[in-house]
């Protein structure tokens, strides 16, 4: 019966082979010219990486960051119908790094050249005190093709230890705001950039966070997640074709009982309307709230407190690399301890993600072959586009604002790049594309 039924689907498909072929060619040939006019796009992106050097007088909260991330969401657009599919355009993406070479520590903004007026711009607003020079890639200081005999590298990514919705433990949670003196405050990133000022001459820890900004589709899950903690029913979406069938069943079925009324005759009293009144209106948020535990509340709250903010498009992604008689994991491992300080129990945090190391077969072949794309990876700093695509986590502006500020006083790594003069202004005349 299995092969009478194969049989007569193959005989099927040959004989109106005329009307699936061509539309099968045409969707190949679509999906190759989107791809070639990407990749186009992609190849002839020019790219500047900006230096942020910051006086030890920053006395600003994360906050201030904020509003950088909040004025770089608005190169949210990939241009209209012809930029998109003729011309390739994507939606514009940056890269917020961090980079430690034997212990001197510096802060990087890589921007689409395009962008560059305007991200300084944003930063001056900001950060007035602060200086900003374009500077040369500091990836091509290191050999073009690692790991080799010298250099050894271990890589590795961060995501979600729970679904996007959830928030990690922001600035607000620690003591940075409002704090009369520098040396009361408590930042997280104290931790990081000591590690990164206490590395050897012969070691590099880069750190980078690609963010692209995300359109509000993603808070539709958080809102069915709030619904699914309070226990208000979640209606499913239904797709297209459910919609079509849905339709065509209530005509079918509507037809049926005309017809039926028909051959009865009108002397049969017509069906009342079974449908139950609606006398108890749908609960609301609120009430539902009420029979919360204290903890989902706070639950609840926090996941709506993440969903009031512009939310990006997120890839975490770090590089330690070490001359191999000074190799240590150990490294590795103060790095992941100090990713989680943003981590709650009830919440979100940080877990590593696609690392080089693995186990059992062919291991020395494997993770040689892990190390090369997770160094070409970050050289690249691809994402969300090819040659590497990951799969990127959103993060609103509050959260990147915590993994990523100029810290003041409170930060003392003696390497750490600094202007010892206060600037007295941003730049005159500085351009806005």
């Amino acid at each position: 019966m299995e092969q009478s039924f194969l049989g007569v689907l193959w005989q099927l498909t040959k004989d109106v082979w005329w009307l699936w072929l061509p539309v099968l060619l045409v969707w190949l040939i679509w999906e190759l010219w989107k791809s070639f006019v990407r990749l186009h796009y992609l190849t002839n992106q020019k790219w500047t990486l900006l230096e942020i050097k910051m006086s030890r007088m920053i006395a600003k909260p994360p906050q201030a960051m904020e509003q950088v991330f909040a004025g770089m969401h608005g190169a949210s657009g990939a241009g209209n119908l012809i930029d998109q599919y003729w011309k390739g355009m994507l939606p514009a993406w940056f890269s917020l790094e961090v980079a430690s070479t034997g212990g001197e520590v510096k802060f990087f903004i890589r921007t689409p050249s395009f962008f560059k007026n305007m991200v300084s711009a944003l930063m001056y607003a900001q950060y007035p005190q602060i200086e900003i020079n374009e500077v040369a890639d500091y990836v091509n200081d290191m050999p073009a093709r690692l790991p080799d005999d010298e250099w050894n590298l271990y890589g590795g990514e961060y995501t979600f230890t729970k679904e996007d919705p959830y928030p990690i433990r922001t600035y607000k949670e620690f003591v940075i705001e409002d704090i009369q003196y520098e040396t009361n405050k408590v930042d997280p990133l104290a931790t990081f950039l000591e590690l990164l000022g206490s590395i050897k001459k012969e070691e590099r820890v880069w750190f980078q966070i690609l963010i692209r900004p995300a359109k509000d589709d993603w808070k539709t899950k958080g809102e069915e997640l709030v619904h699914k903690l309070i226990g208000k029913e979640v209606k499913k979406k239904k797709s297209g074709m459910e919609s079509l069938f849905e339709m065509l069943s209530e005509m079918i079925t509507g037809t049926a009982e005309q017809i039926g009324d028909m051959v009865i005759g009108t002397g049969v009293e017509p069906k009342k309307d079974e449908k139950p009144k609606k006398e108890e209106k749908e609960k609301s948020v609120e009430s539902l709230m009420q029979h919360l535990s204290p903890g989902k509340k706070e639950v609840v709250a926090a996941v709506e407190k993440k969903m009031a903010k512009l939310g990006f498009q997120t890839g975490i992604r770090f590089v330690y690399l070490a001359k191999r008689e000074v190799y240590s994991y150990a490294n590795v491992a103060a790095l992941s301890g100090s990713m989680k300080q943003f981590n709650t129990q009830n919440l979100n945090g940080f877990k590593g993600a696609n690392s080089t190391s693995v186990d059992y077969v062919m291991k020395k072949r494997r993770e040689f072959t892990l190390k090369r794309r997770a160094f070409d990876s970050y050289k690249a700093r691809a994402f969300f586009y090819p040659p590497y695509v990951g799969k990127p986590i959103i993060m609103n502006i509050e959260e990147l604002a915590t993994v990523y500020h100029f810290p003041g006083e409170v930060a003392e790594t003696p390497a750490m790049a600094r202007i010892e003069s206060k600037k007295s202004s941003p730049p005159s005349g500085l351009p806005v594309e």
